[in-house]
């Protein structure tokens, strides 16, 4: 069995740190610059175009942006650590008209901002900074009233608040990345500190419900991979390469018995020239069954036949056409209604693809 692709269609348009769908809407949040956030029209995947752009202010981006019935949700945070003039959180914009969007609420947080976040059309869970915490921290945000966004919880690793009276003494970051909602759990990466699964049944009370520390390298992305029951299995995680660990992988744990995850198998590539990143970076952010859709970086856009997470196969790749420039395949959305995937560029550029089997 093998994944092919057929390039259905690209546009042409500044990097982005992230790319979310709904029907025919496309959301773009941009890396650099002022560009902030693009939508675009997707309903001829062939010829996509631009509805509206939303720009941010100098030294702020809004690199992460999701979609949900008519509302948008978009970032802000600085571009570097300790710039923390300006607007930082979340502004939640109403896109019934997506050539016209309007702004309904800023969430303000505050240091540097919101890094990322997941929406589940009542609640965003968001990795921000806030005075009196080191680094990224969780917090929920009700949005039953978008104009008017409240905090329903927060939760912060042991050593990210001095009231904790721990000491982190691991390698790298102990800090939230970001979390993704599961049923009642949240699938939390942690940087350089692993993952934590919450049990967020009651959203006002987020409890530990499974830890584990990987391999201490950077988890950028933890999901779940379902088992023939439907049950979650397995916790795959993402690693992200960067210039200062460009290695990077997936990791593969068995979850059987939550209380003792164990790590069964890992996904590596091989390294290439070192001026590009050949490590991986993010997921499609959906519960797995049998394809993993990874966008890593100079491979491009890579496959993983993972039913068997004993025998994890690679199935499929893409490496989209660059003239003039290295590929840096940052993020991956996937429309499993209409086998259509949505590669985004994090330098430069949106390519639309067709996959089949």
């Amino acid at each position: 069995m093998s994944v092919k692709f057929r390039h259905l269609g690209h546009l042409d348009i500044e990097g982005g740190g992230q790319v979310h769908v709904r029907g025919d809407v496309c959301a773009i949040g941009h890396i650099e610059g002022t560009y902030g956030t693009t939508l675009v029209d997707v309903k001829d995947p062939t010829n996509p175009k631009v509805h509206s752009r939303l720009t941010v202010p100098e030294g702020t981006h809004s690199h992460k942006a999701r979609l949900h019935d008519d509302l948008l949700l978009v970032n802000y945070e600085s571009l570097k650590r300790g710039q923390d003039d300006g607007p930082r959180g979340l502004r939640v914009m109403d896109i019934s008209d997506p050539s016209n969007p309007q702004e309904l609420s800023f969430f303000h947080t505050a240091k540097r901002g919101v890094h990322r976040f997941d929406f589940d059309g009542r609640y965003a869970f968001i990795s921000t900074e806030l005075n009196g915490y080191d680094g990224n921290i969780l917090m929920t945000v009700d949005l039953a009233d978008p104009s008017n966004p409240v905090e329903a919880s927060r939760w912060w690793l042991p050593g990210q608040s001095p009231l904790d009276g721990v000491t982190y003494d691991g390698p790298g970051l102990n800090e939230i990345h970001h979390a993704l909602r599961f049923g009642d759990l949240l699938m939390t990466s942690c940087c350089n500190a692993g993952w934590t699964i919450l049990d967020i049944s009651d959203v006002t009370s987020p409890k530990v419900f499974s830890r584990h520390p990987t391999r201490q390298k950077f988890t950028h992305t933890v999901v779940p991979k379902l088992g023939a029951d439907g049950k979650i299995s397995h916790i795959i995680a993402v690693e992200e390469a960067w210039w200062h660990h460009p290695e990077a992988g997936v990791v593969i744990s068995d979850v059987s018995d939550w209380d003792n995850p164990q790590i069964v198998n890992t996904i590596e590539l091989p390294y290439g020239d070192p001026s590009q990143l050949w490590g991986s970076h993010q997921p499609n952010e959906t519960a797995v069954d049998r394809l993993l859709f990874t966008a890593w970086f100079a491979h491009g856009l890579q496959v993983f036949d993972i039913s068997d997470p004993l025998n994890i196969t690679k199935v499929g790749e893409y490496s989209p056409e660059r003239l003039g420039s290295q590929v840096m395949s940052n993020d991956v959305f996937v429309d499993w209604d209409l086998n259509r995937v949505y590669l985004m560029d994090r330098l430069r550029g949106l390519d639309i693809l067709e996959f089949s089997e």
